[in-house]
């Protein structure tokens, strides 16, 4: 059998082009009997003129292909033809089995169904239209393309040696609904519906293409009259303006005295046919919808007791909802209002100002925290969040919230929106009530927080409602410690002076504001923070026996610090600086003294630190120096590694870690931390971190354990190994160390034919050995603190 590669460019819809007139192309080319060649249809450019819209493919779109002998209907599929490539004018691949005759019918179809062998399509039935949603950032058309929405084309009676033309066209109507909303305030837009009184528009369908007009067969059972657009978000629509909304639909012909019905949202408009109406293939056929429905507001206070379920809020004036599925069963009554996905609302349009929101719910779905949010707005379209409540609990838990923040009294919608999250449980809404502010005369004013610790004088404001007469607020009573005066220095504004706080916590003082007239008060609450030096300092500082200095650091946020020095009779002892400003960083204060030790310790005196201008502060700090005895002891000093002999004792210290010595074999030794003032170590030195040695600084040197020489500090690498954890303590070969200076610090390093390891203190928490290359990133200066006896 001959085969002829096929190659069609086809005009095409990623955004649907429904067309009255479409233009044609042709391309030339030489075709002989079983080699390639290519049938293009380039124009892929179908405009509707009142709309704008363009058809195009996308990359991967499939399409079939059959042909006929001219005038025949005995079809050949050519199968499955396929676009590398997205755009109004692109190119399909396949493959053509069997032999063209001199003329021949071409018929393409798009979706591609590899079950579909004939265009008069009797048996393969397809999904179209039904029900359709317009994205919140999709044109109004976008949502008309894709396999519900199936195109079709043919060319008849085209010569072998001719090329064929294919003008590929849309099987589907279109409706144009255009709403003008003359409601007499804002419309938002979400759901669309058109509907027929005897006719099916949507659903599973065989469509015969063969001739020049698409019929459309429906499958029993599997077919409707009525279709709804979502719009995703909704439209939003002032008073007096318009949109267009497109719904796709199967072609049909109503007769005259047919009833067709729009709904948009909840209110429909109801069409009787004077004539007969065609709703063609290709066509937009519009309709004009004046939704002047004007919504009765819900008096307040509102309330509904949720035992109607969904249906109250398509029944009740004022009331109405968006995404609610069908109710949940009796049994959680009046939890009715099913609430599963996000967006989901109910909304209550109402007559007056309001003062709370207060509504209950079941958590039905599991036990995942989800959030209700309640909104507000002044024109129906938009919608600013007042509270966020978050629903959290346990299965068929009930929960009840109320708002707590003020609702603008310009507010006449109010939506509960639900947000589900990425995992959180469905809820049922029951009872819904919305309250209206208070009759009663009332000073409204926020209580104060957060007043500095150094006190202020300054202003807050209040405001009336309901007052008979005009403004006469005063000022009744201050506490008095904390709140020193207070004074309404002009209608809506009281000025007052709150007192430093010395305390060693918060402040809590108050202002009473009263009206004689109208016979009440109104307490405002006064909190001044509170705020205390810190510092490092113990409450005994003991100076070295050989050092006359030592330091402590201190902070003081607010009001700075000052200090009194006493010296014991005879003794030397101050301090620099002696007072500070108010600082949030720490400060270093130095201790000095030139009384040298004795024998025994001695006491030079005490240090007081307080905050500026209060020496009896509670918080002040007091602090002993005392000095240091010069008895005869052990001390560790720092030693140079060439002075130290074999029968010295010491400890090896990097970076202030010691190194361990009892780890063995089995891990690196340990790196634990140890204190040095002034060349000497000031913590406990244990045998744990003690070490001898044999050796000197030509030959290098061997470290030892104290009291042991069978075992020593190796290095268990060999010389290529990438491994740094390799110091231990056991009889391993590489035992030789030489100190050696890298980076202006000292490390031991092995001493052997083998690639240098230097010793170095790893993340403060043991000793490894590193190539030289590694040892930027684990810096360590190693000293010696040999064990002197005074």
């Amino acid at each position: 059998m001959k085969k002829n590669i096929f190659s069609m460019g086809l005009m095409a819809a990623a955004a649907l082009t429904l067309t009255t007139n479409c233009a044609k192309t042709e391309a030339d080319f030489n075709q002989a009997e079983g080699t390639p060649f290519e049938l293009i249809a380039t124009s892929a450019e179908t405009k509707v003129a009142n709309d704008g819209m363009a058809t195009r493919w996308s990359a991967n779109d499939q399409i079939n292909v059959f042909y006929a002998e001219a005038g025949s209907t005995s079809y050949t599929s050519a199968g499955k033809f396929t676009t590398a490539t997205g755009g109004s004018s692109v190119t399909f691949t396949g493959t053509i089995s069997g032999t063209l005759h001199d003329n021949n019918d071409w018929y393409a179809f798009y979706p591609y169904d590899s079950n579909l062998t004939t265009p008069k399509n009797t048996t393969r039935y397809y999904s179209v239209g039904g029900n359709q949603t317009q994205g919140e950032t999709a044109t109004a058309t976008a949502h008309l393309a894709g396999s519900k929405f199936p195109l079709y084309g043919n060319a008849k009676n085209v010569a072998k040696g001719t090329t064929p033309t294919i003008e590929m066209k849309q099987a589907m109507s279109v409706v144009k609904v255009h709403v003008t909303n003359n409601s007499g305030m804002g419309l938002l837009v979400n759901t669309v519906t058109f509907s027929t009184e005897d006719y099916t528009i949507g659903g599973q369908y065989y469509i015969d293409f063969s001739g020049d007009t698409p019929v459309f067969a429906e499958k029993s059972g599997s077919v409707n009259k009525s279709v709804t657009l979502t719009v995703t978000n909704g439209k939003a629509l002032v008073n007096g303006s318009s949109a267009d909304f497109y719904i796709g639909i199967v072609p049909f012909v109503a007769a005259s005295g047919k009833k067709i019905t729009v709904k948009v949202n909840d209110y429909s408009k109801e069409i009787t046919l004077a004539s007969q109406a065609t709703f063609e293939s290709g066509k937009i056929k519009t309709l004009n919808f004046n939704y002047d429905h004007v919504a009765t507001p819900a008096s307040l206070p509102f309330s509904i007791d949720g035992t109607g379920g969904s249906a109250a809020y398509s029944s009740t004036d004022g009331l109405s909802s968006y995404g609610i599925g069908s109710d949940y069963a009796s049994g959680n009554s009046p939890y009715l209002v099913k609430f599963d996905g996000t967006g989901d609302y109910v909304q209550v349009f109402f007559d007056k100002s309001a003062a709370k929101v207060g509504f209950g719910v079941k958590m039905i779905g599991g036990n995942k925290t989800t959030h209700i949010d309640v909104t507000g707005s002044s024109d129906g379209l938009s919608f600013t969040q007042i509270q966020r409540f978050t629903v959290s609990g346990a299965q068929n838990d009930v929960l009840n919230f109320e708002t707590t923040e003020d609702i603008d009294a310009a507010y006449r919608f109010i939506r509960l929106v639900f947000d589900k999250g990425t995992s959180g449980s469905n809820v049922g809404l029951g009872p819904v009530s919305i309250s209206v502010p208070s009759t009663a005369p009332v000073i409204n004013a926020s209580n104060i927080t957060g007043v500095a610790v150094t006190g202020t004088t300054t202003t807050f404001a209040y405001t009336i409602n309901n007052f008979a007469a005009a403004d006469d607020v005063s000022v009744k009573e201050v506490d008095g410690a904390v709140v020193t005066s207070a004074v309404v220095t002009a209608p809506g504004t009281v000025s007052y002076t709150v007192s430093a706080n010395y305390g060693t916590g918060s402040a809590n003082g108050s202002i009473t504001l009263t009206s004689a007239n109208e016979g009440i008060d109104k307490v405002v609450s006064v909190t001044q923070v509170g705020e205390t030096f810190s510092t490092n300092a113990p409450s005994t500082i003991t100076l070295a026996k050989n050092s006359g200095t030592d330091s402590f650091t201190i902070t003081t946020p607010s009001y700075g610090w000052a200090s009194t020095v006493t010296p014991e009779d005879g003794m030397n002892l101050t301090i620099s600086p002696t007072s500070g400003d108010a600082n949030s960083n720490a400060q270093t204060i130095t201790i000095n003294s030139t009384t040298a030790a004795t024998a025994n310790e001695q006491t030079l005196g005490t240090i007081v630190i307080y905050r500026n201008g209060n020496s009896s502060d509670p918080q002040k700090k007091t602090i002993v120096v005392k000095k240091a005895a010069n008895a005869v002891g052990t001390s560790w000093v720092e030693t140079a590694l060439a002075d130290l002999t074999s029968s010295d004792e010491f400890v090896i210290v990097g970076n202030g870690r010691s190194m361990s010595n009892g780890n063995g074999t089995a891990n690196p030794p340990s790196a634990a931390a140890v204190t040095v003032s002034n060349g000497v170590i000031t913590s406990t030195v244990t045998d744990a971190i003690t070490w001898t040695l044999q050796g000197n600084s030509t030959d290098g040197y061997t470290f030892y354990p104290k009291g042991v020489t069978n075992k020593w500090l190796y290095c268990n690498t060999a010389a290529n190994s990438s491994s740094n954890n390799n110091m231990r303590i056991g009889t391993g070969e590489r035992k030789v160390f030489v100190l050696e200076t890298y980076g202006g610090k000292s490390y031991l390093v092995t001493k052997d034919s083998n690639t240098k390891r230097y010793v170095c203190v790893y993340n403060n928490s043991d000793w490894r050995g590193y190539v030289q290359s590694n040892v930027s990133s684990n810096v360590t200066d190693t000293k010696f603190y040999k064990k002197v006896t005074e």
